[in-house]
């Protein structure tokens, strides 16, 4: 059922030219004077529109489908249209004075991976997470997001802001650091609308500086964990998800800290 207007009888020649003019600007949105820009197939479903470029789920679908994946088919890379659109949703992500104290290294060249997991992998004594480490290796692509902090001090200092000074103190929260994690936020959910599987996973703290140094990242940028991105293989859920998911009723409080009822 295509989705309708619901207009009075006298404002429908209004509705009508409304409806013509959105339609003209689906088929050639340029601003005066300018070139066409190029249009995504568009398929229109009950109840809103959707990408056709895409897998098409729903919001909530992406939300509930997405989890940790930990095991990747090697022989399967992920296409640069899929790449680029998991990068570019990423810049979507709200940051403080739009700010944007963000960075991304993309990691997808057999050679770039193997420098990173010569300079990042930390062995463990007893091998318990060999299966988890053996998995992520086959990622395809790997993404680090980096915050950066002093891309915050310098924009909270500026006119607008009010601020003098680059003074760290200000700062009720490190929103470099949140803002970064909302970007990764939404790359994993783009991978899971574009049908794939990806893994957040930290660096050992020890091993930042060897990571740093063998890519060239400058000191004034932290990475925040690494995104492993690719197509699902078979693998063992996290045994963390036996502790199971924590309710609404138990987590949310409605006007008073302990009333879980609104």
């Amino acid at each position: 059922m295509t989705p309708r207007l619901n207009v009075r009888k006298r404002d429908k020649p209004i509705a009508r030219r409304l409806v013509v003019a959105m339609y003209n600007l689906a088929l050639d949105p340029r601003p005066s004077g300018g070139a066409a820009a190029p249009v995504p197939t568009r398929t229109i479903f009950p109840g809103g529109w959707r990408s056709g470029r895409t897998s098409g789920m729903e919001f909530n679908q992406i939300v509930r489908r997405r989890r940790m994946i930990r095991n990747y088919d090697p022989e399967r890379s992920v296409p640069s249209p899929i790449r680029d659109r998991i990068l570019a949703n990423a810049l979507h992500a709200p940051s403080g004075g739009f700010s944007q104290g963000w960075a991304f290294l993309v990691l997808e060249s057999p050679q770039d991976r193997e420098r990173f997991w010569a300079a990042a992998a930390e062995e463990e004594a007893d091998g318990s997470y060999d299966w988890v480490l053996a998995g992520l290796q086959r990622a395809p692509l790997l993404v680090i997001p980096f915050a950066h902090k002093a891309g915050y001090l310098e924009r909270y200092a500026e006119p607008d802001k009010g601020w003098t000074d680059q003074d760290e103190a200000r700062w009720q929260m490190p929103y470099w650091y949140i803002d970064t994690g909302m970007a990764s936020l939404l790359m994993l959910q783009t991978v899971v609308d574009e049908g794939l599987g990806a893994c957040f996973f930290g660096l050992p703290p020890s091993r930042v500086p060897a990571v740093r140094a063998e890519f060239g990242v400058p000191d004034a940028y932290e990475p925040i964990g690494v995104l492993s991105i690719g197509y699902p293989a078979p693998d063992t859920p996290s045994p963390s998800l036996k502790r199971g998911r924590r309710g609404v009723a138990e987590v949310v409080h409605h006007g008073q800290w302990g009333q879980h009822q609104p």
